[in-house]
């Protein structure tokens, strides 16, 4: 298919799942169970209040990467794992939702803070 804009991906994937082994009783309670996780989900990718960017995830991305193209160094890949509640092995996912904290006004994105080092 090359045209996945016209593409059937309910149907698509029911196949893909019965191809894999499923039955249609398993995957009607996978169906039944995937409804009820996403009418019960918490809003956890709304637009936050902070006036913080927010990113999306796509395929190659790394932490260090998206720290560098927001601050100028990938260093930075801490603060927007702990904002977003992220622990080591630091895994992301494609069409994850990051919130990227702010720099400080007077902060420069390309020089990391000493301001640790001075308390």
């Amino acid at each position: 298919m090359d045209d996945l804009s016209s593409a059937d991906l309910a149907a698509c994937a029911t196949a893909y799942i019965k191809g894999i082994g499923l039955t249609d009783a398993e995957i009607a309670a996978l169906k039944a169970n995937l409804s009820v996780s996403a009418a019960t989900a918490p809003a956890q990718y709304a637009e936050p209040d902070t006036g913080s960017p927010v990113y999306v995830v796509v395929e190659g991305d790394c932490l260090w990467n998206i720290a560098y193209s927001y601050y100028g160094t990938g260093t930075r890949f801490g603060e927007i794992a702990e904002a977003n509640g992220i622990e080591p092995p630091y895994i992301i996912y494609i069409g994850q939702m990051l919130l990227i904290p702010t720099l400080g006004a007077s902060a420069n994105p390309l020089v990391p803070s000493l301001d640790r080092y001075f308390q």
